[in-house]
């Protein structure tokens, strides 16, 4: 059986990560790293942790797919429009995955100014779950490798489809 779609995924991660997260520490953890309780706050951490990684792989992707533009000329709005969404989410994806690695708690500015809309306790623990995956680096290689997998596959698809309807309107004369 197959579940078609991004939040059928998400729940079968859920599931992983639920029970899993009990488990007594992980082999390939940091030494002072403390494996997050299994909590549905868990679970939804490590999935907002998994589409940043996504993110993180499709920035790099599409920084990568940029130096097309030596080779073929993109019209210079896009590539500049690319290249600087691209470049600031890979900076700020960066920024914070470094962020969480140094400091275990989030800053005390970030949790006043979410106590204000009340949820102060998800960010604390989103940056506790945050911290315990960066320190992990057998974890995160395994995580930003699948992550390339599958991104990579998506927009290979995606230019072979592009590719193989450009040939077809180009041989039917269908421009």
């Amino acid at each position: 059986m197959a579940f078609p779609g991004y939040v059928s995924g998400d729940i079968l991660r859920g599931f992983y990560v639920f029970r899993h997260a009990a488990e007594d520490g992980d082999p390939g953890a940091a030494p002072d790293a403390t494996p997050p309780k299994a909590s549905p706050q868990t679970v939804v951490a490590s999935i907002v942790f998994d589409r940043a990684a996504g993110l993180l792989s499709l920035f790099i992707l599409s920084l990568a797919g940029l130096m097309e533009a030596v080779w073929r000329p993109l019209p210079p709005r896009l590539a500049l429009s690319v290249g600087l969404v691209a470049g600031a989410g890979l900076a700020g994806m960066l920024f914070l995955f470094w962020f969480a690695y140094w400091f275990p708690s989030p800053p005390a500015f970030s949790v006043r100014l979410t106590r204000i809309v009340r949820c102060d306790q998800p960010l604390t623990y989103l940056h506790a779950v945050t911290h315990y995956y960066v320190r992990n680096l057998r974890l995160i290689a395994k995580i930003l490798g699948i992550s390339f997998i599958t991104q990579g596959a998506g927009l290979t698809s995606f230019v072979l489809f592009g590719l193989t309807l450009i040939r077809h309107c180009f041989s039917t004369g269908e421009v």
